[in-house]
């Protein structure tokens, strides 16, 4: 694997600056000081690293490559067919086409996902890159023709530059990019935000004040890093429990009204039944009053009933008729004098012997 490294403590600080920038290896040959001598990387040697080399890098293409690598991770973490791997030879199966180290490389359909790989040899995957990545060049004409021609020939379905460069006094960031049409390159064209549209990965890349951005062609959701994913489940979960202490108690507001709803039932239910009892009760005393005014009427109701009748009120909340005693009286004297009327026939007196007792006899008799 070629790896970034840190140079000798002993190497000049001119010549670690520029070691810095073109990469370097070791030579086997022993310093005084018991290092070994670091030489510059040539532009072959960039291009087709070797186990041992160290290539430049700096903190913007650290962060780049970085950021891409856990965002693309990520992205297919759930697939067990799809690899994203940084900083890996790539060991063709062309003829005379010598291995390359990108930065960050895709691969689709792989077999053992897990599997330790130190070199991805294409022969044995069976599979090659269908994207790759390359951060900030160092040698700019190597990896914007060379490797151009390079990957093309490898048919390498999308390659992507990351650069930055200066103007002026400012830094300014630019994403190039070329897809494989009919086994050629051609270059992608970027819209007015100066992202290119990668249809082997389904995502839009683009650099944004100093940051790699990659965005779904489809839905247009930002990629987000390990960092941002758990900042946004922690203020999900935060969500979720405000809501849920919400839920409860809406939830323990609702039983309480559920109880009290049973409550009122149970009342209500209670006073339809005394309203039922009550309401038989009533037309039960109804009926009674019909009857004994009807034997009144006729002078067969026993004067203990009527009177009864007449005096008692039993229905609850009732409220005689004005006239209903005066009535009563009446009937009562009536009753009387039919009586009384029928014991002087029986005793054969006459209907006028009270006048006859004090009187005499009255004429005509």
């Amino acid at each position: 694997m070629v790896e970034y490294g840190l140079l000798s403590p002993t190497v000049a600080t001119s010549q670690a600056e520029d070691l810095a920038l073109t990469g370097w290896r070791d030579v086997e040959e022993v310093q005084p000081d018991g290092t070994n001598i670091q030489v510059p990387l040539t532009p072959m040697e960039f291009l087709h690293p070797e186990e041992g080399y160290y290539l430049p890098s700096n903190s913007f293409h650290s962060d780049v490559t970085s950021d891409a690598r856990d965002m693309l991770h990520n992205r297919y973490e759930e697939d067990p067919t799809v690899g994203v791997f940084t900083d890996m030879s790539i060991e063709w199966d062309i003829p005379d086409l010598r291995k390359h180290c990108p930065d960050l490389f895709v691969a689709f359909g792989i077999r053992n996902k897990e599997q330790y790989r130190s070199t991805f040899v294409v022969r044995n995957e069976g599979v090659r890159p269908v994207f790759v990545l390359e951060v900030y060049p160092r040698y700019r004409k190597e990896d914007k023709q060379t490797k151009v021609l390079q990957y093309e020939q490898a048919e390498i379905g999308e390659y992507v530059i990351i650069d930055r460069r200066s103007r002026r006094g400012q830094e300014i960031d630019e994403v190039l990019g070329y897809r494989l049409v009919a086994g050629r390159y051609l270059p992608i064209i970027a819209d007015d935000d100066g992202r290119i549209p990668c249809e082997t990965i389904g995502l839009w890349i683009g650099m944004l004040d100093g940051r790699k951005v990659l965005s779904d062609m489809e839905t247009g959701e930002q990629l987000l890093k390990s960092t941002e994913l758990k900042a946004q489940n922690q203020e999900l979960k935060a969500q979720n429990q405000k809501w849920e202490a919400k839920y409860q108690g809406l939830e323990a507001k609702y039983q309480g009204l559920e109880a009290e709803n049973q409550e009122l039932k149970t009342k209500n239910q209670e006073l339809k039944a005394k309203f039922t009892e009550w309401e038989a009760r009533l037309r039960e005393l109804e009926a009674q009053q019909e009857d004994h005014q009807a034997g009144v009427e006729l002078g067969v109701a026993p004067q203990s009933s009527l009177t009864e009748v007449c005096s008692e009120d039993v229905r609850p909340h009732y409220k005689p008729q004005k006239n209903r005693n005066r009535t009563c009286d009446f009937h009562r004297r009536r009753l009387l004098v039919g009586r009384s009327l029928s014991l002087v026939a029986l005793m054969g007196l006459s209907p006028f012997w009270p006048f006859d007792l004090f009187f005499g006899p009255y004429p005509g008799q």
